[in-house]
């Protein structure tokens, strides 16, 4: 399965390769693997390439070490995932047109079940920087984790008021995901990793920023979470095109209001007036989504961690999503029997719950 979907990874890099063609092909051939190996005359008679398609395609293929190439993206700490792997995202599967492959670094399994996009103008105020800031801590301090394109202005700030309050972040390219754009971002995206979020992008690595790959972006940001909110936005902003497919796939829409002289307050008041909930703080948020349950907001009680192993242990463990025994296990980070030792102290100081051989944070903060 991994190597079909690095197969169908690669096939997405290919010149003349639409989408459409890519499902087809697939479909007669059984798997990405067999749909690359091709030869030109099978191209031809599968009907979905003009013969200038074909020629272009296996030359194309020709100047391609495949072994090469799967090995520089994972040397670069790039994984792959496809629609029928298990840990595609659910809530993205959902939408009308999911990515058909996503390039990841980072992960996914540490990340809580739920997730609210945070999106605004990349020219944004110092009110609109400090709100999304703001949002960010608190929802992160609340066990959610931030959804956001990486970009100048309210992205930018979304994603780092979620890691000041060491809360998870994933941020949505629409470049390859090597590529750092904007480029003063790197060590933000290099932060989002190392703090067990995540960077993804539906781009094969090396590919450039373009126009028109970051509405196609805003379409994941939305499908990724429950809730979209929007901070600051002019009224052309792709910012609104992310709220509209939000509506579409049945997401809640939130905006923030602003002041009437601000240009960027247009689209933030334009969805109020359509109905969006409106947000001051992330109290509204949590409300909005009917998470007002104890276990969504934590609460800041100073419970010490006593030591290395509890550290290793806490950092392996999410306040959403719990996680098997043995697959903390397969970390390597603790053997059997003091893996089990530690999460039974933290059972005990009320920091761990436990669902059969399942294991999870409660919303108790620690102190390190």
């Amino acid at each position: 399965m991994v190597e079909d979907a690095w197969y169908l990874a690669l096939l997405q890099t290919a010149p003349s390769w639409r989408e459409r063609i890519v499902v087809k092909l697939m479909a007669q051939k059984g798997r990405a693997r067999q749909a690359w190996k091709a030869s030109k005359r099978d191209l031809l008679l599968s009907g979905f390439f003009a013969a200038e398609e074909a020629e272009a395609f296996c030359r194309f293929r020709e100047k391609i070490d495949v072994e090469t190439v799967f090995q520089k993206w994972k040397q670069q700490g790039i994984s792959c995932l496809t629609l029928s792997s298990p840990e595609y995202p659910g809530l993205l599967r959902q939408i009308h047109h999911p990515p058909r492959v996503l390039f990841i670094k980072g992960s996914l399994a540490q990340l809580p079940e739920r997730l609210v996009a945070i999106v605004g103008s990349r020219k944004a105020s110092p009110y609109g920087k400090n709100v999304a800031e703001r949002l960010g801590e608190d929802l992160a301090s609340a066990g959610v984790a931030i959804v956001s394109g990486a970009a100048r202005g309210i992205d930018s700030a979304a994603h780092r008021g979620c890691l000041q309050q060491k809360g998870k972040t994933i941020a949505v390219l629409g470049c390859g995901i090597d590529v750092v754009y904007p480029p003063e971002n790197r060590e933000l995206l290099q932060e989002i990793v190392a703090t067990g979020g995540c960077v993804m992008s539906e781009y094969a690595p090396g590919t450039q920023p373009r126009p028109q790959f970051f509405p196609a972006r805003n379409r994941i940001i939305a499908g990724l979470a429950q809730a979209t909110i929007v901070v600051e936005a002019h009224e052309k902003s792709g910012a609104l095109i992310t709220a509209d497919m939000a509506l579409d796939e049945g997401r809640e829409v939130l905006a923030v209001p602003g002041s009437v002289f601000s240009p960027g307050s247009k689209g933030p008041h334009y969805l109020l007036q359509q109905g969006a909930a409106l947000v001051e703080n992330g109290d509204d948020v949590l409300q909005a989504c009917g998470w007002e349950d104890a276990g969504a907001k934590a609460v800041l009680q100073g419970i010490p961690l006593d030591n290395e192993e509890e550290k290793k242990v806490w950092n392996l463990l999410s306040s959403g999503t719990l996680r098997h025994i043995d697959e903390l296990a397969a970390t390597g980070e603790l053997e059997w029997t003091q893996l089990q030792y530690t999460l039974l102290c933290l059972e005990l100081k009320g920091l761990v719950r436990k669902e059969g051989h399942r294991y999870g944070r409660t919303a108790k903060e620690v102190i390190w």
